[in-house]
């Protein structure tokens, strides 16, 4: 696989200084992982002025902050209860199938969490490869289903055990099933849900890959059942900042999935 450094441009060059990215006193649980991919998107994204189409954007915390940079955002998703929470936060987002869109094209696509639902994934992907400009990017933050092991399940449901006992969360009776916990967690999740490598495969017949990296994930869990709240929000940093570490040293590996790709346009016959 190629691969080559992905872009570094500095948030002072990118945003005026008031509307630099402060998450350093996060009030909201929702904050967390929301500084934790647009750290990602930092390093991968070239200095604004971008065209970015956010497939996936849910609730639209990560598309407000990127137009917070400078970038030129339409969010869609194709759930519109998710549309009008991103809509209470002031943005214009598009309640559409990402499959039935039909635009001009975007410098670059990005996939929040959103590509391994879609059924039909090589037409997801030609898609893709069909809205994006000539050299533009795929980037994927997604989630590996079958990446996760014992040892990061048995990590997840201790974590919620604290969490309960710290009461920062309330009581979930479907987390509370016997078992072995890779089963438990297996159980709770789609077996129709396409793999890490299955994906993988589908993007290099269609770009260049220039990275692929492991990230954290299951503190993600926990966004929307943990308190909302300054106490919440340091908790939930606090359990990512614990995975980040397990991942550093190997303890276990988690289903997050990132993913930069480049299209191959530029040499294709038109």
């Amino acid at each position: 696989m190629e691969s080559e450094p992905l872009l570094s441009p500095a948030l002072s060059q990118t945003a005026h200084p008031s509307e630099t990215i402060d998450f350093v006193a996060e009030c909201d649980p929702f904050d967390v992982p929301t500084s934790e991919t647009i750290a990602f998107l930092t390093r991968c994204l070239r200095p604004p002025p971008l065209r970015i189409l956010e497939v996936g954007c849910g609730r639209g915390h990560v598309a407000r902050q990127l137009l917070r940079l400078g970038y030129n955002v339409v969010p869609i998703d194709s759930s519109a209860k998710s549309i009008h929470i991103a809509s209470t936060l002031g943005l214009s987002a598009i309640h559409k199938d990402f499959l039935q869109l039909d635009d001009s094209p975007y410098d670059v696509i990005l996939f929040s969490r959103s590509l391994h639902h879609f059924d039909a994934l090589s037409y997801a992907l030609d898609k893709a490869n069909m809205l994006l400009a000539a050299n533009g990017r795929l980037i994927l933050e997604e989630f590996a289903v079958d990446q996760i092991t014992e040892a990061a399940a048995q990590w997840l449901y201790e974590m919620e055990d604290m969490l309960r006992v710290a009461k920062l969360i309330e009581s979930n009776d479907r987390a509370q099933t016997s078992g072995a916990a890779l089963r438990r967690w297996q159980n709770q999740h789609a077996a129709n849900i396409h793999s890490k490598e299955v994906m993988l495969s589908a993007i290099r017949r269609r770009f260049d890959i220039l990275s692929v990296e492991t990230a954290p994930y299951l503190y993600r869990y926990f966004c929307a059942r943990i308190s909302p709240s300054a106490t919440g929000a340091s908790a939930l940093r606090c359990i990512l900042r614990l995975e980040q570490s397990c991942l550093n040293t190997g303890a276990f590996i988690s289903p997050g999935l990132r993913v930069v790709a480049t299209s191959k346009k530029e040499n294709a016959t038109r």
